[in-house]
Order: C-alpha cells, then structure tokens, then sequence
C-alpha cells in the first residue's frame, strides 16, 4: 500500500476538511484540531500502539475528601526547609515539586500514549532547573573572584592612606597584629558583599519555575498536550514559588501551632486553575507541524512493509501447519 499522495488506497486523503473559524470558539477540542489535519496524517498517528490507561475514580475521592477551612493566618516562618550540607556564601538549593497531567484524548483519537509528553515536560523542566541554578551558581562565583582584586587593591589604598594605623602602631600595637586585624575586616566585609549579591542574583523561586516550564514546552518531542504544574521551594528564605498551565491546583496547608491533627488543617494559599470553560483547561501542546509530515509517511512505510512481512510469515506458517495437520507433505 503506497500512502502517497496519488498513489492510490484508503490512505490516500490529503484534502483537508475546512473548518469554519467565525463558527468556532476561541479554543478547539482534540478532535477540531486533528479534522484540520490531512487523513494520512492522523491515520498514522493514531496507529497500532496505543493502549488505554485506568483513570482515577475521581468522583470516590471528591466525596471522600474533607474540605480544609480557611484562615487569613499567615504562614509560619518556622516552615523552612534546613540543610546540613556545606554551601558557599551566596548560593542556595531549591526543592522542586512537578506534575503534569496529560490528555487522555490523545489516546482515544491519535492512538498515542498521552503520557508521554507529559513526561517530557517534566524532564524539560527538571533539567531546566539545575541549568539555571548552576548559571547563577556561576555568575556569583565570577563576583566573588572579582570582590577578591577590589579587596587587594582597597588594602594597599588603606596602606597609603593608613595614618591611623601609624598612629596605632606609635601606641603599642605591633604590624602584625595590625595585618591580622585589617585581614579579618575585610574577610568580613567581604562575606556582606558576596552575601548581599548572592541576595540580588537569586531569582525568584515562581519565576524559576516559570523559566524551566517555558524551557521544557520548547524542548518537548513527543506529541501531545498536558497541563503542568512546577513548584519551586527556597528552603533557605522560606519561599515557595509556582507555576501553573490549566486546571491543576495546589493547596498550602498548615496544622494548628500545637495538638493538631490531619483533619484540623487549615487552607493557607491555593493556586488558581485557568480553564476557557468547564474540563476545557489551558494547555501545553506539541503538534506535528506540516514540515514534519514526511517524516511521519516514511515511519508508516517502514511499519507498513514490516507489518505485511509479520502477516505474509504468520499466514504461511497457518497454512503449513494446516498442510501437515491433513497429512500433506510439501517439497523443499
């Protein structure tokens, strides 16, 4: 079967089938997107691999689930995250929460397993992540190591300048103790400097995890769409940022100060779902753009050709088998 365009066979629908746009919503469902798409090409999406996945009975867990009350209480400050590793002045690591949730619909229309763009996205935005840490990590050592020559040459400016050290010297104190002493002033104005820019180039934690998402929509390949959800924790400001696409939520939720238990938490910030209308959420979506059509036709060719060799030895082994079951013997 040649799925060429002219080349004959229930595969050969290159014509698109037009869809009015003054008639359609501002966003379109799976099956409008695909309608615009030629048949060849959704024929080969959808293709002999996918499989249904069980969803969640989410109906069970909306009744079974209490709802949390809620409080203008601020959050505590006592909720950060402490480290016991070592860290240079300046630096920070970040705690990082992701979830993608994918469309099912992929699978019921395009045969493809909609849970993999998902996973791209949040490789993507995992990678995303410690890429942009270690850029800042970088830029604050390079600040540090210029801070070290401005200290230098401010010692030797101090030494010129130094009629006060003369006159501590002339006092009793000794130009070694005067060194160490002017050393120590400078490591600890040095220490505020490094701090205070580490402070300045630290990003904000929604805003990481804003960047990594961007980063990883553009650097998904496989097709598909997803919602997703990154959060981002600065365990040591106490800060925690996120970044939201659809109808995914998330909830902060704090236990009272003292005696509390799970079913007395209290509602401390949720995150708001973006959705044009009722299940329809805002999301991230990899389509195969008409530059990647050819690519496609050469994939179904060679599944085509190795799908008719599997039938043609599967056929002839059946028909072998009923050969020698009816006592006939073929020559080689």
């Amino acid at each position: 079967m040649d799925p060429s365009p002219g080349g004959g066979g229930p595969m050969d629908l290159w014509e698109k089938r037009p869809v009015v746009r003054d008639e359609c919503p501002r966003y379109l469902a799976m099956g409008d997107c695909l309608r615009e798409y030629p048949q060849v090409i959704v024929q080969i999406l959808r293709g002999p691999l996918g499989r249904r996945h069980p969803e969640l009975d989410l109906l069970r867990l909306q009744k079974e689930a209490k709802a949390p009350k809620e409080t203008a209480e601020p959050a505590s400050p006592e909720t950060t995250n402490a480290t016991a590793e070592a860290k240079t002045p300046g630096s920070w690591t970040a705690r990082v929460i992701l979830l993608g949730w994918r469309t099912s619909e992929w699978e019921e229309l395009a045969g493809i397993n909609p849970q993999h763009y998902a996973q791209d996205l949040m490789k993507g935005a995992r990678e995303a992540i410690g890429s942009l840490l270690r850029a800042a990590k970088r830029r604050q050592t390079g600040d540090r190591e210029g801070g070290e020559g401005l200290g230098a040459d401010g010692e030797k400016g101090e030494e010129k300048r130094g009629s006060g050290e003369k006159k501590r010297a002339q006092e009793g104190l000794g130009q070694q103790q005067q060194q160490q002493q002017q050393q120590q002033w400078q490591q600890q104005q040095q220490q505020e400097q490094w701090q205070q820019q580490g402070e300045e180039n630290r990003k904000d934690p929604a805003e990481l995890a804003k960047e990594a998402l961007t980063r990883a929509y553009y650097k998904a390949q496989n097709f598909g769409s997803s919602t997703a959800i990154v959060g981002v924790l600065d365990g040591d400001r106490g800060i925690f940022g996120l970044a939201n696409l659809g109808d995914s939520s998330s909830l902060v939720l704090r236990r009272p100060r003292a005696g509390g238990s799970l079913r007395q938490l209290s509602l401390v910030k949720k995150v708001k779902e973006m959705q044009h209308g009722f299940n329809v959420p805002f999301q991230f979506a990899h389509l195969p753009s008409p530059d990647q059509w050819d690519g496609l036709l050469q994939k179904v060719r060679l599944f085509l050709g190795a799908q008719a060799a599997a039938a043609a030895a599967a056929a002839a082994a059946a028909a072998v088998a009923a050969l020698a079951g009816a006592g006939i013997l073929l020559p080689y």
